[in-house]
């Protein structure tokens, strides 16, 4: 039996975050739409229904020499026949935060947004097809960053990808295909509060808009799986009223991400199929200089099956 064909919507993953001063969100990775890269799998090995759960680990230093460690773990659920699929998402993390220099430590633990996503596909011909997905983001608590290193943006948020895939080689068992996305979110604006030296102040905090590109080389070879792939990522657009010093300047970013994982599949009990995935990703920010990410590394593995 062909696993691959079975549970081939949980690789991948990469883990791009979207940022804002000092908060993390592991739902908001860009992936390709189920049904561009089911195209390429024998449709008789089909399961429309996949359950994954994914545990993560990211480290990531600044300029101003801040450490930042985010270890949790995603769930997502996937629902995708031919053209059509619908994916729910949703995470918890402990996230950490400190700077030897000034003296600064925090931690917390907290639930990302939930991250709900439906697409549809073209078949453009045999070996390429485009999709267009819509998407919209959950919180899950108030947006808290203002008081320290918190998961999960804390802000509503809707957005559409455009994603297409092309295989350039195919086998019986073998395949070789080349995926592309582009997406745009806008976050909505919400009430943060700030407080020093006991005076409480309301802010109104935008993070603004999240675009970003996807470039990917998908290679199956019977039961195994590589991925490697490329993304760039611009947030901008953010605004904060009344002005708070720097808020903005830490909050807009270009950064470039590079990953790469390795998936098998096999039967537990010669009965349920299972695919297991290992990745590691890095990524810089090419701005702001002063506050952005000298590096973010993240590694993951992932645990998926039909139901």
């Amino acid at each position: 039996m062909r696993f691959h064909s079975l549970i081939m919507s949980i690789v991948g993953l990469p883990f791009f975050y979207v940022s804002s001063i000092q908060s993390a969100s592991v739902v908001y990775n860009l992936r390709i739409s189920e049904t561009t890269k089911r195209q390429v799998r024998d449709k008789k090995y089909m399961h429309p229904r996949v359950l994954a759960v994914t545990l993560f680990d990211q480290f990531r230093k600044t300029h101003t020499e801040t450490h930042d460690h985010i270890g949790g773990g995603l769930g997502t659920f996937i629902y995708a026949r031919e053209l059509f699929y619908a994916r729910v998402e949703f995470a918890a993390a402990h996230v950490r935060s400190y700077n030897n220099t000034i003296d600064y430590h925090y931690s917390r633990t907290q639930t990302d947004d939930v991250l709900l996503t439906a697409g549809y596909s073209h078949i453009l011909s045999k070996k390429t097809r485009m999709t267009f997905t819509g998407l919209v983001g959950i919180p899950t608590h108030r947006d808290t960053v203002l008081q320290g290193f918190e998961f999960g943006t804390g802000h509503v948020g809707i957005g559409a990808q455009f994603d297409s895939s092309y295989i350039y080689a195919q086998s019986l068992k073998n395949s070789h295909v080349l995926m592309g996305a582009a997406r745009i979110i806008h976050f909505f604006p919400r009430t943060v509060f700030y407080t020093i030296t006991d005076v409480t102040t309301a802010y109104r905090y935008n993070i603004g808009n999240l675009a970003d590109l996807f470039i990917s080389s998908s290679n199956t070879w019977g039961n195994h799986h590589t991925e490697v792939g490329y993304n760039p990522t611009f947030a901008f657009s953010a605004s904060i009223h009344p002005d708070l010093d720097d808020v903005v300047k830490q909050t807009n970013f270009i950064r470039s991400s590079f990953y790469g994982t390795y998936q098998y599949g096999f039967l537990l009990n010669n009965a349920l199929p299972i695919a297991v995935t290992f990745g590691i990703s890095y990524g810089f920010d090419h701005r702001p200089k002063l506050y952005g990410n000298k590096y973010v590394v993240t590694a993951w593995i992932s645990l998926g099956t039909t139901v």
